[in-house]
């Protein structure tokens, strides 16, 4: 696996991976450019990046750290490929973000649980007490339902991606905190981002990934800690749904 390279600032974040470039911006929807559709590559000013196409197009990238910016222009230079492919800008595609509606909208999500809060809050007061244990359950309800689906997601997860992954090595290109990306089959950088159960240190890891939505990956490690990981989210989940259960019917019994 060839080195990775990356620049990152608060206007943009960049990554170079065997075959391809991938741009990032905030709320915009990740573009991945193959290397070969890139004609030149110019610095026009220290805080801006211009990738000229084959067919003419250019596409212009703004950023804060020019000495970063620098640096990783040459780097992107360097390792243009001979042979080009003369589509240019029409090989562009664009990433979906893998993240939900949770990790799109943290704000939103943390207000609706104060919202909520303040309404059970309101119906105690107004209604009486016995009255808030239906409400209130809701909360251990929901809580414990995650935590029993994200268990059931690592081990179907980890099942599919025994039978039809892909497995690569993953390498650490992160500055203060371990950042894993990996090269897809088409030399496409992908961040893993269960690299922070990684034991410290490591600089590359192994990792499966799906071939059709590369996002979904995970990491080598023991059956030992795999069933740890399981029952650490189960155990609490299932006395999560128990006390839920019990606030919504067992307090009207």
């Amino acid at each position: 696996m060839g080195s990775m390279h990356t620049f990152y600032d608060r206007r943009v974040s960049l990554t170079l991976g065997a075959s391809a470039l991938v741009v990032s911006r905030v709320s915009e929807r990740r573009i991945v450019v193959p290397l070969a559709a890139v004609a030149e590559v110019r610095v026009p000013e220290p805080r801006s990046l211009e990738i000229v196409f084959t067919d003419g197009e250019i596409h212009h990238i703004d950023c804060v750290d020019s000495a970063a910016m620098a640096k990783f222009s040459a780097t992107l230079r360097s390792v243009l490929p001979e042979q080009r492919d003369s589509a240019g800008s029409a090989t562009i595609t664009r990433l979906d973000d893998p993240k939900g509606y949770m990790g799109h909208h943290p704000t939103a999500f943390t207000l609706g649980a104060l919202a909520y809060t303040g309404y059970m809050v309101w119906v105690g007061v107004t209604h009486g007490w016995r009255v808030l244990g239906p409400v209130a359950g809701v909360i251990p309800l929901f809580i414990g339902l995650i935590l029993c689906v994200m268990a059931a997601d690592e081990v179907f997860r980890r099942r599919d991606l025994a039978r039809h992954g892909v497995t690569v090595e993953a390498e650490d290109i992160g500055r203060r905190v371990p950042m894993y990306y990996f090269n897809d089959a088409d030399g496409v950088p992908h961040h893993y981002d269960g690299g922070s159960g990684v034991r410290a240190g490591r600089r590359t890891i192994r990792v499966t990934y799906d071939p059709r939505r590369p996002h979904r990956a995970v990491h080598e490690v023991q059956p030992g800690a795999v069933i740890r990981k399981v029952v650490l989210r189960l155990i609490p989940g299932v006395l999560l749904l128990a006390l839920g259960a019990w606030l919504a019917f067992g307090l009207l019994s």
